[in-house]
């Protein structure tokens, strides 16, 4: 492991260990500064994972397989030969509220991870929000997009009951949109059920983003290490915009998810020139491509059984370009404990241009609530390769992964 990577995975360690020490109430750090209020909450996780076997036996891009992505947005890739790693899901984060006046806040949230050049944070929020009355809240600045159930907190391991939220669900190249959303909340008569409906609007470019670059460019970067990787890829998602419900009384949840943009997308050649990545049905090139995201999840919490479902559809029109993907498991919570068995797939369908991707894991995960503040994670996962032939993206692997999680 490389010394930054090592040095970052006992950051990380540092932090969670720390967390141990806090009293069992203790959920924020609170303090004053100025005549402004601040809180001041913390997250972390701890990863160790292991390919126990898989069946291709070769390299695909720089990655040597067999191997398994489990974090799309930063390309958090294991590979069997490493034996076990921490660099490519392990983290560090924290998040500070500043509170103005009553109505008026602002919050910032930074990210350490492994994968981070130079290991900078990356600051994955930073919003203000007024709660004009006390159903509807104003926020502007940048957030994460929420196209998922666990969008705001896919990063704080606490938070769920696996590892990490099924890769073959979670995960597009843009994740965050500059721009501004409102929040209405509120209950649904006398009956259990609150019911939370938000808009959002906004864009969001980034230059040689490690899902394009990384993962479906097949051209020498000299740029990256050992010349390895795939040429620059730049996209940007345009004139986003998206809206979800959220129905909840306790027991029972749904949300239901709608989002559109225009995305574009570029590659930058060796030779010095540009290839755009979109193409319509006559084979010419195109940009600013509409796009439409979908999205519905269920799940049922009562004091022990617990039930996941997501399930999502990406569109292109123009393209024909379609990923449809969901995810769906059960388990039981007794005393600290937590047992979880899902299944997830995503697959492409059949277009001119591209050949199908596709993929199918099984996850059995146990999941220990040690501490108010921490827990322990222990999962396999079983993922069989669903692409076309001849073209195979990274193969079937089994990983077996540990997970360290806290918050405060």
């Amino acid at each position: 492991m490389k010394t930054r990577q090592l040095q970052h995975a006992i950051h990380c360690l540092s932090l969670l260990l720390g967390l141990s020490s806090l009293p069992a109430s203790t959920h924020a750090y609170d303090f004053s500064f100025d005549g402004i209020d601040f809180t001041l909450h913390g997250f972390g996780q701890v990863v160790d994972g292991k390919i126990m076997s898989g069946n291709n036996n070769g390299t695909y891009q720089q990655w040597k397989c067999p191997c398994t992505i489990q974090n799309w947005e930063y390309v958090g890739m294991y590979q069997k030969y490493k034996g076990w790693e921490t660099a490519p899901e392990s983290l560090a984060g924290l998040q500070l509220t500043a509170k103005f006046t009553s109505k008026l806040s602002a919050t910032i949230q930074e990210v350490s991870r492994a994968t981070n050049e130079n290991n900078r944070p990356t600051p994955d929020w930073a919003f203000l929000s007024y709660d004009a009355t006390p159903n509807w809240t104003f926020q502007a600045g940048r957030k994460r997009i929420p196209l998922y159930y666990y969008s705001d907190y896919l990063y704080i391991g606490y938070a769920y009951p696996w590892v990490r939220p099924a890769p073959d669900v979670y995960g597009w190249p843009i994740y965050e949109y500059n721009g501004a959303n409102v929040d209405y909340h509120t209950g649904l008569g006398n009956s259990d059920w609150t019911l939370e409906a938000n808009y959002w609007g906004g864009h969001y470019a980034q230059s040689n983003d490690a899902y394009d670059t990384l993962l479906y460019t097949f051209y020498p970067n000299t740029s990256l290490p050992n010349g390895s990787g795939g040429a620059q890829t730049n996209e940007a998602w345009l004139q986003m915009h998206g809206a979800y419900v959220n129905l909840n009384n306790g027991i029972f949840g749904i949300r239901v998810m709608g989002e559109e943009h225009r995305d574009r997308a570029s590659t930058l050649l060796p030779n010095g020139t540009t290839s755009p990545w979109f193409y319509d049905l006559n084979g010419n090139p195109t940009n600013d491509v509409l796009t439409r995201i979908m999205g519905v999840a269920f799940n049922v919490d009562t004091d022990h059984w617990i039930v996941r479902t997501e399930s999502d559809r990406f569109d292109q029109p123009a393209t024909k370009f379609i990923y449809n993907y969901y995810l769906a498991g059960a388990g039981y919570h007794w005393q600290d404990w937590t047992g979880m068995i899902t299944q997830s797939h995503y697959i492409t369908e059949p277009t001119p241009s591209a050949p199908i991707e596709g993929r199918r894991t099984t996850y059995f995960s146990v999941r220990w609530d040690f501490k108010p503040n921490l827990c322990l994670k222990l999962q396999y996962d079983i993922s069989k390769d669903l692409s076309q032939k001849p073209y195979m993206f990274l193969g079937d692997s089994n990983l077996l992964s540990v997970a360290l999680d806290g918050s405060f």
